[in-house]
């Protein structure tokens, strides 16, 4: 697939816009307003959470991002019951639980709307969306426009329930 740059850098501009207009913020630290720094427990994957905790205290970090997808240290499916008690054992180890990192990239997402009930009732207001993808066989602004639909009808869903989803850009194939 040929793109010019400058094509390019218009589409990059819109997805941009797309993804604040839909309440979906870029994923990047904010001094002013951080609280803790954290580490993202994928690196982690194959501790416990109680064994993880005391890695991330040696170590000197504030917070953890926890895996609420397949694979991760909560699963999704039991995110109801498990999330509340990892929430409990991390902040009595007085480390800071202020985001999440998911697999929801729609209201049709698996267990989305469990998800974001449950960070909503524990007072996490930040998650990461899983990832769009680009399908270079298809024109760019027509993704732009289906991601667009697809967002707004999440972000909805976010305002609803008083949380925010984060995107994370990525390079290659990956929409942002």
């Amino acid at each position: 697939m040929n793109i010019h740059r400058r094509d390019f850098i218009i589409n990059c501009g819109k997805a941009s816009v797309l993804m604040n207009l839909a309440g979906i913020e870029i994923y990047a630290a904010d001094i002013k307003t951080a609280t803790s720094i954290s580490v993202f427990s994928k690196n982690f994957q194959w501790l416990t959470i109680e064994e993880m905790i005391s890695v991330v205290k040696e170590i000197g970090y504030e917070g953890i991002d926890l895996t609420v997808r397949k694979g991760g240290h909560i699963n999704p499916e039991n995110v109801e019951n498990e999330l509340p008690v990892a929430y409990e054992i991390i902040n009595k180890a007085g480390l800071q639980l202020e985001m999440v990192v998911t697999d929801i990239t729609s209201i049709n997402s698996p267990n989305a709307g469990k998800i974001i009930k449950t960070l909503a009732r524990l007072g996490i207001f930040k998650y990461r969306l899983g990832y769009l993808f680009y399908n270079e066989n298809e024109p760019i602004v027509n993704q732009v426009n289906k991601y667009e639909n697809q967002l707004r009808s999440l972000a909805e869903l976010n305002r609803k329930h008083g949380v925010r989803g984060m995107y994370q850009n990525h390079q290659g194939d990956w929409f942002g």
